[in-house]
């Protein structure tokens, strides 16, 4: 004979059953989670367009690191968000990298990314970090 504990064995049936039903939502919301995820991230072929504004649509005085890549010696540049929307140009994402992190290798045309020595350039091949792509994005998405 099995002790009850307290719970009929049809309880228990009950129990574990509504414990595998919240197991199995839980898992789904994970997964649609990062199905989500992944459909915005960043994919090769993408454009971030930046369209010249005056004034620029962002007060922020971001700036977003970069390196220069192609050239035998990687050299850091920087992203300021606010001279962009000034000046405007585009991003395309030329590939993705997964070597520790998540980077992307990027085209930059344009007019300039900085105001300073750390300007990367009216062209130029990149590697850019998640974080900074995300930080391009939602500031061409602002104007």
């Amino acid at each position: 004979m099995r002790p009850g504990y307290g719970h009929k064995p049809d309880e228990w049936q009950t129990l574990a059953t509504g414990a595998a039903a919240v197991v199995l939502l839980v898992v789904t919301i994970i997964g649609a989670s990062l199905r989500l995820a992944t459909s915005m991230s960043a994919r090769t072929g993408d454009i971030i367009r930046l369209s010249p504004t005056d004034p620029p649509v962002s007060d922020s005085e971001a700036r977003v690191p970069a390196i220069i890549i192609g050239d035998g010696h990687d050299r850091v540049c920087m992203f300021n968000l606010r001279v962009m929307e000034l000046s405007g140009g585009s991003i395309v994402i030329e590939a993705t990298r997964f070597d520790p992190v998540l980077s992307y290798r990027v085209h930059w045309a344009g007019v300039r990314t900085s105001n300073d020595a750390t300007d990367c350039g009216r062209a130029a091949e990149l590697r850019v970090s998640a974080d900074a792509i995300a930080a391009l994005s939602m500031a061409a998405a602002a104007q």
